[in-house]
């Protein structure tokens, strides 16, 4: 018959639990996004960071009809032609640019998704706006991409909402204010 010496089984039982802390203790920790609506997820990650989020895209396609329904008339325009409003004063046009702003993406249940990226105006802290604010400037191009920023979540989409002009900050700030590069910069 053989005989267990408990301390032979409690040194074997030490070593064996100070083998695995070791073990666990010298394990690199792996740097990953930890947020499931990231695109680059990595659930075998255990420190938190790097998460990379899809970017909502806009493309726009800018066109002038020629003969454009009015009530009971048709309204030709054209860039450069002279129009009045009185017979006496006349203007043309000869460049068409507007901001679009502050999309949102609606769900089915009626969830509103917006863009997740921020701008400062001038640097302060306090005047921060969304970075989904575009400056459509068609200058002989009649097809532009857009990139809006990043949406922190993911989903189906049935709704896309936005604003032609700007509101709010965007709207009072002084466009010199922005960094060059950015839709509001002068």
């Amino acid at each position: 018959m053989t005989r267990f010496d408990p301390k032979i089984i409690l040194l074997k039982s030490c070593s064996l639990v100070l083998l695995l802390l070791l073990a666990v203790a010298c394990r690199k920790s792996k740097d990953g996004c930890l947020d499931t609506n990231a695109a680059n997820y990595d659930a075998s990650a255990d420190n938190p960071c790097c998460c990379q989020y899809p970017t909502l895209t806009l493309e726009t396609y800018f066109k002038t009809d020629t003969t454009t329904a009015r009530g009971d008339s048709l309204l030709s325009f054209f860039y450069e032609k002279k129009y009045t409003t009185d017979g006496i004063q006349y203007f043309s046009f000869n460049k068409i640019k507007f901001y679009l702003s502050d999309f949102e993406l609606i769900k089915d249940d009626g969830t509103v998704v917006r863009v997740a990226d921020t701008l400062h105006i001038g640097g302060d802290p306090t005047k921060v706006i969304r970075k989904d604010v575009l400056l459509v400037t068609p200058d002989n191009q009649s097809f532009q991409s857009f990139s809006l920023g990043s949406l922190a979540e993911n989903g189906l989409f049935k709704t896309l909402r936005f604003r032609v002009g700007l509101s709010g900050l965007a709207a009072a700030a002084d466009t010199t204010e922005f960094k060059k590069g950015s839709a509001l910069a002068a």
